[in-house]
């Protein structure tokens, strides 16, 4: 035995050494089953890890969706796609729907040939117009235009460059006037 042990394992160093001396070699208890790996696994120094752990593609796309800056960036997204139409205007030059004739600066104007007291008090009144839709004289008025003639009992629409579009019969019931004079208005605009 080692001698130069120091003074606080002697007592331990002559514990053992009384033990060992009792029990033959060949009679010794056995020792437990897993002790020694045990004993290594407690006191053997611990090596860390080198590499970190991979992560999936799956687990950063759920990490990111679950992050507060997703959070944000969607809201901000959302309150710019609102905010763009609200914010631009359209060009003079568009237009809605098809290729009109008549442009969105255009106002289309009513004029009435002849007379006829039921159907234009029927048309003024039915609150489909606004007042300064309507004119007096069909033929000096610029741009487009729907021409009521009671004479020949028609509605046509007119576009800008004078030519006719769109012709009609004018309703018998005076009540449905205003319903042809719409769909005149209609016709103007390409369809």
């Amino acid at each position: 035995m080692d001698s130069d042990l120091p003074a606080r394992l002697l007592p331990a160093r002559d514990l053992l050494a009384r033990s060992l001396a009792l029990h033959p070699r060949d009679f010794a208890p056995a020792m437990p089953i897993g002790l020694a790996a045990d004993l290594t696994a407690r006191f053997a120094p611990r090596m860390a890890e080198s590499t970190p752990a991979r992560v999936s593609l799956t687990d950063r796309f759920r990490n990111w969706l679950a992050s507060p800056g997703f959070g944000l960036a969607a809201a901000a997204a959302v309150v710019v796609a609102a905010a763009i139409p609200m914010i631009s205007a359209p060009d003079a030059g568009e237009i809605f729907r098809g290729d009109a004739t008549a442009s969105a600066t255009d106002t289309v104007r009513i004029a009435f040939i002849g007379e006829n007291a039921d159907a234009q008090a029927e048309i003024k009144s039915s609150g489909t117009f606004e007042p300064i839709a309507f004119a007096a004289d069909a033929a000096s008025l610029p741009g487009p235009k729907v021409v009521i003639d009671f004479r020949t009992g028609t509605v046509n629409s007119v576009d800008r460059a004078g030519v006719t579009v769109y012709s009609c019969p004018l309703p018998a019931d005076a009540k449905q006037a205003p319903g042809a004079v719409a769909d005149a208005i209609f016709r103007l605009s390409g369809k």
